[in-house]
C-alpha cells in the first residue's frame, strides 16, 4: 500500500512541515541531509520508526568527511538536531504509518504538531493496555448470545501485533472502505470512529502480515471459551494444521448459535415482560426489584436491536409500561402514581424520575421494616448496641462495669433488663449446671462418694454387711434422689437476679442426683464391691 500525498502537499507544505517554528523547527542545512538520508517529505516517514532516526541523529553529531571547493576532503560541521525535533520526527514517523496501515490519504493539516500530540497521548494509552484476565469458559446454562458479547469485550481489551485491540479481526466488514469520515480538527480520527484506536478497528486492512498473528490468537481465545461446550465442535474446522482462523470460527459461532432467529426471540421473551407482567405488592417481591427488572428488559432489547431492526420504547413508553404493570391498591402507591401521570410533561417522560418518585412509596419495603424490632429490643446476640438517654449501652454489664456507672445509668438500665426475658443472668445462672449431666465422669463420681458417705453414717455401727436390707437402702436412696432432684429444679425455677447488676457468682449448688435411676445403679455397684470385699476378709 502506498501513501497518498494530497494535491496541496507540495514543497511550501513539505517546507513548512521541517522548518516552521510550530512544526520540527529544523535548520535547511539539516532538512537537506535528511532528504539525503530518505526523508525528503512528510510520506517517506512511514518507512522508518524510532531507531532508525536515532542511528540518523548519531550520524548527525558525526557526519563523514566531504570534499570542498579545491576536492579535498575535510570535516563536517555537525548538523543541528534538537532533542524536540528528533521526538516529533519519531511521532511523525509513527502517525505517518498510521495513516498508511488505515488506508488514509494524508494532507498537511493531519501531520500538524497538535494532530501529532493528540495521536501521541491515545497511542502511548493504547501500547499501556494491560492485558485482561484469561478468559472464563461459557458455563452450563450460560446463554451463547451472552457469552459472545462478552468475547467481544474480552478481545476489545487485548492488543495484538498491529497494537490495536483484536476484536478489529471479527468486525463485519472485511473490505475497508476507499474513503473513510472525515477528521475531527485537531485530531487523527473521525467522529465516528471516535478515537485512534476506533480507527484501527474499523480500518486495519486484512492483508497485512501481522494480521495471521492476531487472527490465530483470537481462535486460541475462542477455543478456549467454547471448550467442553456443544459449541467446541462448530469452529474445530477452522483449525487446519498449522493455521487457525479465528474470523472464521466466530462468524460461524453466531451465525448458527446466535443469528437474527436468536435475537427476534429475545425481543419477543423482553416485550411481552414489559407489556405483561404485573405487580401487585402481595408477595414478597419490591417494587424496586420490579423496576429492576423493567430495566434489564430494556438493556437486553438494547442489545438486540444492535443485531436485527427494533425500535426501541422510548422514555414515555417505558413509564407507560411500568405504571400499566402496578396492579396494588395501597393508598400510598397510588398517590405516587397519580402525581407521576399529572407531571406531563415531566416524570411522565422520563423512566429514572418516575423511578425514583414511586420507589419511597413501596408497600412491601414498608411492611418489611414495620416488622423490624426496634434496635433498643434487639438482644446483645443480634450483633447491635443501643444507648439509653442517660447514655448506657443497654446491654448485659459485668460487675465491675456497673459498679462504674452513675445512678441514672443504674436505674435506666435496672428498668431496661426488667423487661428482658431472654436476659443474660438466666443463662449464667443455670451455666453451673450443665457439666452435671447423668452420665458425665464427673457425676459420676460425684453420686458414689455421696451414697459412700450416706451408707457410711447409716450404718457406722454396723461390722457385717449381710445384716444390711439391700432392697430396703436402694429404696430409701430413690427416694433421697428424687426429693433432692425436686430441690434443685426448685432452686432453679427462683427469680432471677438484676440483669444489670449481677451479684458476686456463689458457689454452685451441685445435685445429688440427676435421676433416681442414676442412683440405683450406682449404689448398687457400691454395694456389690462392698460385699464382695467381705468375702474376701
Amino acid at each position: 500500500m502506498v501513501l497518498v500525498l494530497h494535491a496541496s502537499f507540495d514543497a511550501a507544505a513539505i517546507t513548512a512541515f521541517f522548518e516552521d517554528p510550530a512544526q520540527l523547527n529544523l535548520d535547511p542545512r539539516t532538512v537537506a541531509q535528511l532528504a539525503v538520508e530518505g526523508i525528503a517529505s512528510p510520506a517517506d516517514l512511514s518507512d522508518f520508526d524510532k531507531d532508525d532516526i536515532e542511528s540518523i541523529r548519531r550520524g548527525f553529531e558525526r557526519p563523514p568527511r566531504a570534499p570542498n571547493a579545491a576536492g579535498n576532503l575535510v570535516n563536517q560541521a555537525p548538523f543541528p538536531f534538537p532533542a524536540k525535533a528528533q521526538k516529533r520526527l519519531i511521532i511523525g514517523a509513527q502517525l505517518a504509518n498510521f495513516y498508511e496501515q488505515t488506508d488514509r490519504e494524508v494532507t498537511p493539516e493531519m501531520m500538524m504538531w497538535p494532530v501529532m500530540r493528540n495521536f501521541e497521548i491515545q497511542m502511548n494509552a493504547l501500547k499501556e493496555t494491560t492485558a485482561p484476565p484469561d478468559i472464563t469458559p461459557i458455563k452450563s446454562g450460560t446463554a451463547i448470545t451472552k457469552f459472545l458479547e462478552n468475547f467481544k469485550l474480552h478481545c476489545h481489551g487485548v492488543v495484538g501485533k498491529r497494537h490495536a485491540p483484536v476484536n478489529y479481526v471479527f468486525r463485519d466488514e472485511a473490505v475497508v472502505p476507499a474513503v473513510g469520515p472525515a477528521f475531527l480538527p485537531d485530531q487523527p480520527h473521525s467522529e465516528e470512529h471516535g478515537s485512534v484506536e476506533g480507527e484501527l478497528i474499523a480500518r486495519l486492512s486484512f492483508d497485512h502480515p501481522l494480521y495471521r498473528n492476531d487472527n490465530e490468537l483470537v481462535y486460541s481465545l475462542l477455543a478456549k471459551g467454547l471448550q467442553g461446550s456443544k459449541y467446541a465442535a462448530t469452529i474445530a474446522r477452522f483449525r487446519k494444521g498449522g493455521t487457525m482462523d479465528g474470523r472464521g470460527a466466530f462468524l460461524a459461532v453466531t451465525s448458527q448459535h446466535a443469528g437474527k432467529a436468536v435475537w427476534e426471540a429475545q425481543i419477543k421473551k423482553h416485550e411481552d415482560f414489559l407489556k405483561t407482567r404485573t405487580w401487585t405488592g402481595n408477595a414478597t417481591i419490591t417494587l424496586e426489584a420490579h423496576i429492576d427488572a423493567h430495566r434489564m428488559a430494556f438493556v437486553a432489547l438494547s442489545e438486540a436491536s444492535t443485531h436485527v431492526p427494533f425500535q426501541l420504547p422510548n422514555e414515555r413508553t417505558r413509564v407507560t409500561h411500568l405504571l400499566d404493570s402496578i396492579k396494588c391498591t395501597d393508598p400510598e402507591l397510588l398517590a405516587a402514581v397519580a402525581a407521576v401521570k399529572n407531571d406531563d410533561p415531566g416524570m411522565r417522560d422520563s423512566f429514572e424520575q418516575t423511578a425514583t418518585s414511586i420507589s419511597p412509596a413501596d408497600p412491601v419495603a414498608r411492611k418489611r421494616m414495620n416488622n423490624k424490632r426496634p434496635a433498643a429490643e434487639i438482644s446483645a446476640t443480634d450483633g447491635l448496641r443501643s444507648t439509653g438517654k442517660s447514655g448506657v449501652e443497654l446491654r448485659w454489664h459485668k460487675h465491675a462495669e456497673f459498679k462504674a456507672l452513675n445512678d441514672a445509668q443504674r436505674e435506666e438500665l435496672k428498668a431496661w433488663s426488667a423487661t428482658r426475658p431472654d436476659n443474660k443472668n438466666s443463662s449464667k445462672k443455670s451455666k453451673g449446671k450443665q457439666g452435671l449431666s447423668a452420665g458425665s465422669i464427673k457425676y459420676k463420681k460425684m453420686v458414689k462418694r455421696q451414697v459412700a458417705a450416706m451408707y457410711a453414717a447409716k450404718h457406722k455401727n454396723s461390722s457385717k454387711l449381710g445384716n444390711i436390707d439391700t432392697d430396703a437402702l436402694i429404696s430409701a436412696v430413690k427416694a433421697l434422689a428424687t426429693a433432692s432432684q425436686a430441690e434443685v429444679s426448685t432452686a432453679a425455677a427462683a427469680p432471677a437476679v438484676s440483669f444489670a447488676a449481677p451479684p458476686a457468682p456463689a458457689a454452685p449448688i451441685a445435685p445429688v442426683v440427676s435421676a433416681a435411676e442414676a442412683a440405683e445403679v450406682h449404689l448398687r455397684s457400691i454395694l456389690g464391691r462392698a460385699k464382695k470385699g467381705k468375702k474376701d476378709d
